[in-house]
């Protein structure tokens, strides 16, 4: 065991090498892949390709499903195409935007903050450090892994399974009755002059390529989670270096500064990956109840076991994703709060006064723990993960009273934002370089920051303190209200 231990740890260990490769593989990856300017422009151009490749995918879907609408009558089947065509393109339009946000400057950073902050660490000796790692990055390819196989199981059961056996029963039919019937496509698109029949197969490729990096995309998109599992080895690393300070008097001191200015780096790191990511987050938690739904109605009205084995992977995809996400999430709760736990292993009592101040500052930030948040909304969790209904049930109240909502959540929002602007004193001063202070002024800024603990608030009465949550109480209250009003009166 300890040999296979010691094996592992003298790896190079890449967090971020799975959906790296993909990215790079299907043209997504916007930081320096090589010095040599030529494949660099090269791969440029191939980047530009794969995109107008799919863009042009998804405005056919979406001129065919418009041109479907705007016709008067409808035949059952062609009813059944648009809703799948629409499930199709809710999911291609939330990938899209996924692979658009990775590709943008502040995600970009975050990968190479990643990368660079990762060989760092490669570079350590200590083993306990790269052991936690290991486990952060034997989890993200673990998951990594599943996603693949569902995805590709997936891709066989839908667009070469049961596409192929629908194709081959309309050339037997066509064949048996001498008819010129289309055969089925993967997606529904507008061909405009285009001959389906003496293109036939130019048109399947083309389909065959545009699910296969639709997947791609949607398996590249797992970075986000690498990141997040990334920011925990940070904070593991950050706990097995506080429990293993044994030196005392100044190397003490330079040791723990170095410490918080680890920890003020990674706080910042996750803060701005929250920033670059909730509302995404946000668009994840909404959309997977319904894409759930939609794949329970289509089961049941299946005819063949390829199609509905294909729906489970479908489902399988997102449950995975959802939960990882949220169990992250609570890891990185979680464990940047048993920082203050690691710190009090420490042989504190024998350390300095200087030393015992810049840990105490240090426990008094960890007090107030590190969060992924769904949009404004609330955090992310394993819970959250487990039960979304809730959440949707409030965003759906948001959209539904909308003059009302706007007033309501202007008010809690100003009052949260009184809060939390208040609590973020507290956060300036740890942000400041407060270690390299006076004692005098340590003690002022300690003073300070222990005043910060307690919020500003405003209050609603002598009932409570006003805020986001406040506000989105009012409104669920508020749509119960019309619920029962409606059901008492027999309102349609």
């Amino acid at each position: 065991m300890m040999k296979n231990n010691s094996i592992n740890s003298k790896k190079k260990l890449q967090i971020l090498k799975f959906p790296k490769i993909v990215m790079v593989v299907f043209g997504i990856w916007r930081n320096q892949i090589t010095s040599n300017a030529i494949i660099a422009k090269l791969y440029q151009f191939y980047s530009v390709f794969i995109h107008i490749f799919i863009l042009l995918l998804t405005t056919s879907m979406c001129i065919w499903v418009g041109i479907s609408l705007s016709h008067k009558t409808k035949a059952q089947e062609e009813i059944e195409k648009m809703i799948t065509a629409f499930s199709y393109l809710m999911n291609m339009f939330v990938i899209l935007l996924k692979v658009t946000l990775v590709q943008t400057r502040g995600v970009r950073n975050a990968f190479a903050f990643v990368e660079d902050e990762e060989e760092k660490m490669n570079k350590s000796k200590d083993r306990d450090i790269l052991d936690a790692h290991l486990e952060q990055v034997n989890f993200c390819n673990s998951v990594n892994t599943i996603l693949a196989l569902f995805y590709l199981l997936l891709y066989v059961c839908f667009a070469l399974i049961e596409n192929t056996l629908a194709r081959i029963n309309v050339k037997q039919y066509n064949d048996m009755y001498n008819e010129t019937l289309i055969k089925p496509l993967i997606y529904e698109v507008y061909l405009y002059k285009v001959d389906p029949i003496k293109y036939e197969t130019i048109i399947m490729l083309y389909e065959y390529i545009g699910a296969f990096i639709l997947l791609a995309f949607s398996l590249s998109t797992n970075a986000i989670l690498s990141c997040i599992m990334f920011a925990l080895s940070m904070i593991k690393a950050l706990q097995i270096k506080l429990r293993k300070m044994a030196h005392k008097d100044q190397e003490a001191v330079s040791i723990l500064k170095k410490n918080a200015k680890e920890h003020q780096q990674f706080i910042r790191f996750l803060e701005n990956l929250n920033e670059l990511l909730k509302y995404l987050i946000l668009i994840e938690y909404s959309t997977i109840s319904l894409n759930i739904a939609l794949v329970a109605l289509r089961f049941l009205q299946d005819d063949t076991p390829t199609m509905r084995i294909g729906r489970v992977f479908f489902s399988g995809a997102f449950v995975v994703y959802i939960l990882a996400l949220g169990w992250s999430s609570n890891e990185i709760k979680l464990q940047s709060m048993a920082i203050s736990d690691a710190m009090y292993d420490t042989s504190w009592y024998d350390q300095s006064e200087e030393a015992k101040r810049i840990l105490l500052i240090m426990m008094m930030r960890t007090r107030k723990p590190l969060r992924m948040t769904k949009g404004p909304f609330d955090e992310m969790t394993l819970e959250s993960a487990v039960t979304t209904d809730s959440f949707l049930e409030r965003f759906g109240i948001l959209c539904y009273f909308s003059y009302f909502i706007s007033y309501v959540f202007v008010l809690g929002y100003s009052a949260n934002e009184v809060r939390k602007q208040s609590e973020a004193i507290a956060y300036a001063i740890y942000e400041s370089p407060w270690y390299d202070q006076s004692q005098k002024v340590k003690t002022a800024l300690l003073i300070m920051m222990a005043r910060a603990q307690k919020p500003l608030l405003i209050t609603r009465g002598p009932f409570g303190e006003m805020s986001i949550q406040s506000s989105l109480t009012v409104l669920k209250a508020t749509y119960t209200y019309v619920t029962l009003m409606t059901q008492k009166y027999h309102i349609k």
